[in-house]
């Protein structure tokens, strides 16, 4: 009985692993899209097989021992789902360093997308641990003793290990929880790329082009008066695909669209082929303000080190208000998050506005939901808009971040949460275009509509790498289509182009309002999977993945993106060899690797009794080899009455013996320091903290004068005056 309770325990579990990449593809609607099905599935049945085998054999060792390996081995699997879901990608694990941010962690998981079957497959998981009888094997009457028991355990891992190496990172094909652990496992064991100490003196050349801005046919008409203001609407994640212009133009359908965007379309300029240049908000917005590219893997984003050092490019909020423009950023999102106040500040930007300068209508994590987020920002362009100097403005949403931010009724009309936020936005967005079309503002403004990342396409082999960009004005006279290859990147000249034609027409680069006769090319990754790209012409892009295999993508239609592609392995080892030089030279530091990073400097904070409040968060930094990694906080306590106290929260890592928690109390009032320090061996990309505060107080105000991460290669005296963070845990170093 026993036995068969066993064996129908373990035939329950893959067949309930194995239907969740159906679900998943169900509730995506790409259950038709997957030409990889039998093959998926066989992976998937591989993989449960194994776990099986695996549960079998850690419970003949220890019984509480295969609760604690195949339970972490599911949850990868589920959160794998969750973000291919969102995000068309599998989870690389030099991102789990986010499961340390509060912001992330509250934002991602205030909803889960698959609630019920993730409860059936742990379940089934519990009850296939459970049937294993401890006394015997089955179909064996003696008892097998621990060599073989661990001999096994190592025949199973080593076969898990080659095939996970083998079978790749594509999902569609692969097991999620294999194609996750395969970009890892490359990390561990695959052998480095050439490194590069010298680059030649023309490599801004071989990588932005050597075209100059004049060299292409201006586009917009020239009879017609332009507009004065500069509107950005970037939005999140929206790839290029939800379109229906871009549908067309392509012949490749989706079963999402912006109708909004519709609505203008005879008065739009339209650039089909666009790329975003990596994944992450603060890096596409690097892009979009910087005119560069940002680093093409996960390393600290430029953002960060322009912050240290502002002098090392010419951002283009600090371009307009040296040709008389007012400017703002405007977000849905905190600003703390990603350090976007400071970098928004340092960038030129007058007037910054995160979510605490909106009302939701809808709870979400992650901060304003659309609705009220498109409802409420025309207030902040009408005030701008009552002077008599022009305007430059840049709108970021969030609401269609995963896990969305939907109201009840769409919810209930789309099983599919990522298409019913898309409702939301095109709903939010279209009434936004109606008060443009209508308003003073809108009569005498341009608006841009991109997007600062790709949640990604499934079926496209870079399709989180898809962009948007749609200009609208209310001068232009039909669609105008630039079938150029751009990005995001390409946005600050354009928009330079737009506003002072005759300054920028001798500057590098291309715009979005020329033609071009001439291709140049454009650098664009992914760090979900490591895999870097490079597009040499509309209809052909070099990849080169994680394991420095290259390939060659050719498009069906000689477009950027097609419904069809073939895939072939090149050895052209002089273009392996330029695209890891290219790789390279970007991913360099703009800073001392060793230098202190400021996070935050002169900021207050006012709060009441029981408010559980975030400081900083999202810091993704890459940590120095040998260093003592040493965060500081000089802050000053406002004021605060007898009994009053502040608790301050660091989760440094996901790693329990680096939290740290200290309470103030009224008598630490005035200026007072906090320090933390490790040590760090290793280079290390990715490093996250977050920083984050309750109050215990009625009303009190506390000052951050300065918040700072330092990495200094000796271990620092303790600091006169400071106090340390109390570690949960030995403290590491």
């Amino acid at each position: 009985m026993k036995v068969k309770r066993y064996w129908i325990s373990c035939l329950l579990f893959v067949v309930v692993l194995a239907a969740g990449r159906f679900l998943l593809l169900r509730e995506s609607q790409l259950l038709h899209l997957n030409g990889n099905l039998l093959m998926a599935i066989g992976s998937d049945v591989l993989f449960g097989l194994f776990v099986m085998a695996f549960v079998y054999v850690t419970k003949k060792v220890n019984r509480v021992l295969p609760y604690v390996l195949a339970i972490p081995m599911l949850l990868l699997f589920l959160a794998n789902m969750e973000y291919i879901y969102a995000m068309g990608d599998v989870i690389n694990l030099r991102d789990l360093f986010q499961a340390a941010d509060a912001q992330f962690v509250q934002g991602t998981f205030s909803h889960l997308s698959f609630p019920v079957y993730s409860a059936v497959l742990l379940a089934s998981l519990v009850f296939m641990i459970l049937s294993v009888d401890r006394r015997k094997i089955a179909f064996r009457s003696y008892r097998i003793s621990l060599r073989q028991l661990l001999l096994y355990a190592v025949v199973l891992l080593t076969a898990e290990t080659g095939l996970i190496f083998l079978m790749g990172n594509n999902w569609e094909r692969v097991s999620f929880t294999q194609a996750s652990l395969h970009n890892g496992m490359v990390d561990l064991f695959y052998q480095k790329e050439m490194v590069f100490s010298d680059f030649p003196s023309d490599i801004d050349s071989q990588i932005y082009g050597v075209s100059q801005i004049k060299d292409g046919a201006y586009l917009l008409p020239a009879d017609a008066a332009q507009p004065k203001n500069i509107l950005i609407v970037a939005m999140e994640g929206i790839p290029g695909a939800y379109l229906e212009a871009n549908q067309q133009y392509f012949a490749a359908d989706h079963k999402v669209s912006l109708t909004s965007l519709e609505q203008i379309r005879d008065q739009t300029l339209l650039v089909p082929n666009f790329l975003t240049h990596n994944n992450q908000t603060i890096r596409g917005l690097y892009s979009l303000l910087s005119g560069g590219y940002p680093k093409l893997d996960a390393s600290t984003p430029d953002a960060y080190e322009y912050i240290q050092n502002p002098q090392s490019v010419s951002m283009l909020p600090q371009e307009l208000k040296a040709r008389g423009y007012q400017t703002a950023f405007i977000q849905a999102a905190p600003l703390d998050y990603m350090s976007k106040d400071q970098f928004m500040s340092t960038a030129g930007f007058d007037t910054i506005i995160g979510s605490e300068g909106f009302t939701p209508k809808i709870s979400f994590g992650w901060g304003v939901d659309d609705g009220a987020f498109f409802e409420q920002v025309p207030a902040y362009l009408e005030k701008m808009n009552e002077g008599d100097d022009p305007w430059f403005a840049t709108l970021l949403t969030v609401g269609t971040h995963h896990p969305y931010a939907i109201p009840a009724e769409l919810e209930a009309m789309y099983p599919d949460r990522k298409e019913a936020s898309v409702r939301y936005l095109d709903e939010s967005l279209s009434r936004f275009i109606e008060y443009l079309q209508t308003s003073d503002v809108g009569k005498d403004t341009m608006v841009i509509f991109t997007s600062d990342e790709s949640h990604g396409v499934t079926g496209q082999p870079y399709g989180s790498n898809w962009g948007l960009c749609l200009v609208y004005s209310p001068t232009f006279t039909g669609e105008i289509v630039n079938d150029g290859a751009y990005g995001l990147k390409d946005l600050k000249g354009s928009i330079l182009d737009y506003v002072d034609q005759e300054t920028e027409s001798e500057a590098v680069g291309r715009s979005i309002f020329r033609s071009y006769q001439k291709e140049e090319p454009v650098l664009f990754a992914s760090h979900y999977s490591g895999d870097v790209f490079y597009l040499a012409a509309k209809g052909e892009v070099f990849q080169l993945d994680n394991r420095n295999r290259l390939y060659a993508i050719h498009s069906r239609n000689g477009q950027l993106f097609s419904k069809d592609y073939t895939r072939t392995r090149v050895t052209d080892n002089t273009m392996k060899q330029s695209l890891t030089m290219y790789k390279q030279y970007l991913n360099q530091s703009i800073i001392d690797p060793y230098q202190e990073l400021v996070i935050i400097n002169d900021k207050s904070f006012t709060a009441g009794w029981g408010d559980y409040f975030s400081i900083t968060g999202g810091q993704y930094l890459t940590l120095p080899a040998r260093s003592y990694v040493t965060i500081t906080m000089d802050y000053e306590w406002m004021s605060p009455s007898e009994g009053d106290e502040i608790s301050f929260y660091l989760d440094a890592e996901s790693n329990p013996e680096r939290l740290g928690r200290k309470t103030v109390d009224s008598s630490m009032e005035g200026q007072n320091k906090l320090v933390y320090t490790f040590y760090n061996e290793e280079e290390r990309g990715s490093y996250n903290f977050t920083l984050r505060a309750s109050m215990f107080a009625n009303t009190a105000t506390f000052k951050v004068n300065r918040l700072t991460v330092h990495f200094p290669m000796d271990k620092p005296e303790e600091v006169t005056g400071a106090s340390a963070f109390e570690i949960y845990g030995q403290q590491a170093g």
